[in-house]
C-alpha cells in the first residue's frame, strides 16, 4: 500500500502536561532509529522525530 507523507506537529497544553508525556522517558536511551521504529503500523509509519526544548514536537 502507498502511504502519504505527512508531518504531525505536536503542542503540549501546559508545562505540567509536557512534564506528564516525558515522565516515562526518563532514563531511556534510545537512538533516533530505535525511536522511529517503534511506531511502525499497517495504515502508517514514522519517518522521524524532532523534538526540541519549546512547546512542541514534530512528527514525520
Amino acid at each position: 500500500m502507498n502511504q502519504k507523507k505527512f508531518i504531525a506537529i505536536h503542542t503540549y497544553h501546559s508545562d505540567e502536561t509536557k512534564g506528564q508525556f516525558w515522565a516515562g522517558t526518563k532514563g531511556l536511551e534510545r537512538t533516533d532509529t530505535e525511536w522511529r521504529d517503534m511506531y511502525i503500523f499497517d495504515k502508517c509509519q514514522c519517518t522521524a522525530v524532532w523534538v526540541g526544548s519549546d512547546d512542541l514536537f514534530f512528527c514525520q
